[in-house]
């Protein structure tokens, strides 16, 4: 099978570019007419003029963070005939394997599972796989913060479609695509 690379979805710049707007409109009033503000809102035009700089500043946070989201190229997840990829923001419990090529020998069982009115694709692993020591170690950490006994049972992988150009469905229905024809190839 081709790889086939999923793009990040840029359905949240839109209100981010909102919020950069809203930003740059209040800065630019707060600085050049503070008295509008003085009456109704604090009687120092100096506390005015700062909240308007914080506003402006606010603003160019914005615009890098927009800008930078809409030329990063990366793909958001990654399938092919060795194993699949998923990138930060995507590996919705544990960070640590985000950017890590995982190979579909290593996966037992890919299903759909609901969370919190959320949908996502949780990988099961074969019991020894390369990911044990790590997944172990992230159980250990877990159990010192008192939040094990839920998630021992947790898969190390629970992707979520939220952040990618393709519906739950379908993303779904890819993986247990490259999961088949990893099966079919190894009987072989």
């Amino acid at each position: 099978m081709d790889e086939l690379k999923i793009t990040k979805s840029k359905a949240k710049l839109v209100p981010l570019g909102f919020v950069a707007v809203l930003f740059l409109v209040l800065g630019v009033s707060m600085l050049t007419t503070p008295e509008q503000f003085a009456g109704s809102l604090w009687n120092s035009l100096n506390l005015i003029r700062v909240l308007g700089g914080l506003s402006l500043v606010s603003f160019w946070v914005t615009m890098f963070l927009l800008v930078r989201r809409l030329t990063d190229q990366t793909p958001g997840l990654v399938l092919d005939k060795q194993g699949f990829t998923a990138h930060k923001a995507l590996v919705r419990n544990v960070d640590k394997f985000a950017g890590e090529t995982i190979p579909w020998q290593d996966i037992g069982n890919i299903r759909d599972v609901t969370l919190a009115k959320e949908r996502f694709v949780r990988i099961d692993f074969i019991k020894d796989h390369a990911h044990t020591s790590s997944l172990a170690s992230f159980l250990e950490a877990d159990s010192k913060t008192g939040y094990l006994p839920e998630q021992a049972s947790r898969p190390p992988f629970l992707l979520s479609a939220k952040e990618l150009n393709m519906n739950f469905d379908e993303l779904l229905a890819k993986f247990n695509q490259y999961h088949q024809a990893h099966l079919e190839q190894s009987k072989q």
